[in-house]
């Protein structure tokens, strides 16, 4: 059994396929995003959408390996209360921490349909 949290890790940063799964989301719903200040409603469902994907995600590959999402969680927590023998996780936390960020997940998708626009 894989250590849970380089188990994720390793997933974040090399699994084409599940990378490939969440930037075909986001670039299928990038064009609903718009520069205005105030954000709409629209925006905090698909947020919603895709933490749940990537959560339904990572829990399928902790299953897959006999891992589990609270054990995962648990050390997580550990590594974010500053517990010293984690101190290698603190890329994955910057990772999750953007993954479940809402502002963040807004200037992405907008970042994405920016790139998409054709240039002049």
């Amino acid at each position: 059994m894989a250590d849970v949290l380089d188990l994720v890790m390793s997933t974040l940063l090399e699994d084409a396929a599940f990378n490939e799964e969440l930037e075909r989301w986001c670039q299928e719903r990038c064009d609903l995003f718009t520069e205005e200040q105030e954000h709409k409603l629209e925006y905090t469902t698909l947020h919603q959408e895709f933490c749940e994907l990537f959560e339904a995600a990572i829990t399928q590959i902790l299953d897959a390996q006999g891992n589990s999402v609270e054990e995962f969680w648990q050390k997580l927590t550990k590594a974010a209360d500053g517990d010293d023998s984690f101190q290698g996780e603190a890329f994955l936390l910057q990772c999750l921490a953007a993954v479940i960020d809402y502002d963040q997940f807004v200037v992405t998708m907008r970042g994405l349909k920016s790139a998409k626009a054709p240039r002049k």
